[in-house]
């Protein structure tokens, strides 16, 4: 994919990420999941997520997310499934964006709009090899405003997340030795939250990270070295490329439409109370 469009897809990723993510952390899901009889942070996550694949169990979903001990996937999968089918988990969950969006008071201006250019986007996803992405794909639109809008930006989302996970694959790193790179290269999260998160003990972190002082892209301190901080860029200039797809097909006037109809939006969520752990920067301007 051509350069400028490796910088439509990384300028579109900093929005859209804040739009789809809320599913993860916010109260409005959490009680939803609890509603229909999920455990609302293993369970929750795990089945919400993995739902468009349809009864999967826990060996699919620790290789598709990647970063993930099968320990914390395993109380997940499937007894999500024992408490709710996959249609259910789907249903729930649009029930649960729009209730988010509606109590942070989202702009309906141009909802429709971006809609339909997101829907323009993924038109022009290549979805062969791209698992999430293209279950994603297959799954009808909800019914209801918003939560219409975060379905096609889910398809969006999971697009890059296959091609990351790819390139972490073809880099042949554990994930635990990933976790900690990234964790490194963060200015608030930290290893406490991977490791919570994901479930990998200490030996795990600390056997990662001795791997990685010897190959030379860790410093005694834990921080990246130049090698360590180089490979990190590497790897998110690539998944730009590979995210390419849809934002080559919108044009740059797409794409700077689209991130001035989702800015608002991503904006009125960061500021809800219970959606994000730690209130994340929201792009204050189309940078490609």
């Amino acid at each position: 994919m051509p350069v400028a469009a490796a910088r439509l897809a990384r300028a579109m990723h900093g929005v859209i990420e804040l739009v789809h993510t809320p599913l993860y952390f916010a109260r409005d899901a959490r009680e939803t999941w609890t509603g229909i009889g999920l455990e609302p942070t293993a369970q929750g996550y795990f089945a919400g997520r993995a739902a468009p694949l349809g009864p999967v169990g826990p060996e699919v979903v620790t290789a598709l997310f990647f970063n993930f001990s099968p320990v914390v996937v395993g109380f997940g999968l499937p007894a999500a499934w024992e408490a709710a089918s996959p249609a259910e988990v789907l249903a729930a969950r649009g029930r649960a964006m729009e209730a988010m969006f509606v109590r942070a008071g989202a702009p309906t201006d141009g909802l429709e709009e971006a809609t339909a250019l997101a829907r323009d986007a993924v038109a022009g996803a290549d979805l062969v090899g791209r698992p999430l992405a293209a279950a994603n794909a297959a799954v009808p639109p909800p019914g209801t405003p918003f939560a219409d809008l975060w379905q096609v930006l889910a398809t969006l989302r999971e697009h890059r997340g296959d091609g990351h996970v790819a390139l972490l694959t073809a880099s042949g790193l554990h994930p635990v030795e990933v976790l900690v790179t990234y964790a490194a290269s963060q200015d608030q999260l930290r290893r406490s939250f991977y490791q919570r998160t994901r479930l990998w003990d200490d030996q795990a972190w600390g056997a990662a990270e001795v791997r990685l002082q010897e190959r030379g892209w860790l410093d005694p301190a834990g921080g990246l070295t130049a090698r360590g901080q180089a490979w990190r860029q590497a790897l998110e200039d690539d998944t730009d490329r590979l995210a390419s797809g849809p934002y080559e097909t919108l044009g740059e006037g797409g794409c700077r439409r689209l991130f001035e109809l989702l800015q608002p939006i991503a904006s009125a969520v960061v500021a809800a109370e219970d959606v994000f752990p730690r209130p994340p920067a929201v792009p204050d301007r189309f940078d490609a």
